[in-house]
């Protein structure tokens, strides 16, 4: 009879839990630190938090381009008013201002304000714990759909891949949670929805001036006022960029010298592309979940320091039972119990982080992995890829 490797056998297996225990077991036994309420706990209907204080002092305002003249041109046309109070104010602050005003009055002057905008921001911000997450990305329509595409791309290939080496499932699935594969379209002008979404105080992107960058889009040329469409969330595109990072990262696909994120698959798809190494290609892997008792401040601490911390695959037990395929000795990834001790527990893997800035409704710095956007990106592109996920009902 042959040996049996010392990874199965159960004094190995509690001697590689002792090694992996004993920082979170030194981290447990120091104070508690008191951190400010988790975003997850807090009601839809409490007001959104009050932006993070900035560690530096605000950017400057983005100055007009010189080539704005073809815009400056044009003769002002009457102002109407919106239909909204506060979008009316916050549009007089906008023509207000000495070197803004003039491209403000051109751009905005028949500017409506439909309250649908709002909301269908906060209809999505509602959309708040792991399993709200889950249930209204991952369906089986969106599974269907997702796995044609990823087929039809894919081409048969063993471990079809994206660009920059994203794996295909993950950027197809970003695609489907992003906009339904193309299927739902921004339906908005964007900086109706921006001066909409920031009179009523639901916008706080990356940067100070959104309408700002909305606008030297226009300026600039790089996007027809009339492509310029956008969600109630802010953005734009079937990728969800936001327009000062659109002007910043924006990929053209096709080498055409156009980044048309709205019709093009080729820019959308190099657009939504993950990079991550061929190690870490899943977003996130199910696990049985450990015995704690979170009841217990120690051992509460050392699920606390799981989730900080990249934990190896195999030093927990798979979700299915099944055993680790050799590779999952290089699995690492943030342990998360997102549905308690009687659902599946998750290794949050490389791409957690970058997936989560993705979430359309939530700040950039609210993009925390813990969220469940990235849970229902990753079991979504797990079903793509034709690959096992838990059943959705004991994510529910």
């Amino acid at each position: 009879m042959s040996a049996q490797p010392l990874a199965g056998s159960a004094v190995a297996r509690a001697m590689r839990r002792a090694i992996f225990l004993l920082p979170l077991l030194l981290a447990a036994c120091q104070p508690a630190t008191v951190r400010p309420a988790a975003l997850a706990d807090t009601p839809a209907a409490t007001p959104l938090p009050a932006p993070l204080p900035p560690s530096t002092p605000p950017p400057p305002m983005p100055p007009i381009p010189g080539d704005s003249a073809w815009l400056l041109a044009q003769p002002e046309p009457p102002i109407r008013p919106t239909g909204d109070a506060r979008v009316d104010a916050y549009r007089a602050e906008l023509f207000a201002d000495r070197a803004w005003g003039p491209v403000f009055r051109r751009l905005l002057a028949d500017l409506t304000a439909d309250p649908a905008i709002v909301a269908g921001y906060d209809r999505m911000r509602a959309i708040d714990e792991p399993a709200e997450y889950v249930r209204f990305y991952v369906t089986p329509e969106r599974i269907a759909a997702g796995r044609k595409i990823y087929r039809s791309i894919g081409q048969g290939a063993a471990r079809p891949t994206a660009g920059d080496g994203s794996p295909l499932e993950l950027t197809v699935a970003l695609w489907g949670a992003l906009s339904d594969y193309g299927a739902r379209r921004p339906e908005y002008d964007l900086l109706q929805a921006l001066v909409v979404l920031r009179a009523h105080d639901r916008l706080r992107l990356d940067t100070a001036f959104p309408v700002h960058d909305a606008a030297l889009l226009v300026l600039d040329r790089k996007v027809e006022r009339a492509k310029l469409k956008g969600w109630d969330s802010g953005r734009m595109g079937d990728v969800q960029y936001s327009p000062d990072f659109y002007r910043r990262m924006a990929r053209d696909g096709d080498g055409d010298g156009m980044a048309d994120i709205w019709d093009n698959r080729h820019d959308i798809l190099a657009n939504l592309a993950i990079p991550v190494r061929e190690e870490q290609a899943m977003l996130v892997i199910a696990v049985k979940p450990e015995n704690f008792d979170r009841s217990d401040p120690g051992q509460s601490r050392i699920v606390e320091a799981m989730a900080q911390q990249r934990m190896t695959a195999t030093y927990f037990k798979r979700w299915d039972g099944a055993p680790w395929p050799a590779a999952a000795i290089r699995w690492y990834g943030r342990y998360t119990e997102p549905f308690g001790k009687d659902g599946p527990a998750f290794l949050l893997m490389g791409a957690a982080d970058p997936i989560a800035y993705r979430d359309p409704y939530r700040d950039y710095y609210e993009g925390n992995a813990e969220r469940g956007f990235v849970l229902a990106v990753g079991l979504l592109a797990e079903a793509i890829a034709g690959r096992p996920i838990p059943d959705l009902a004991t994510m529910r």
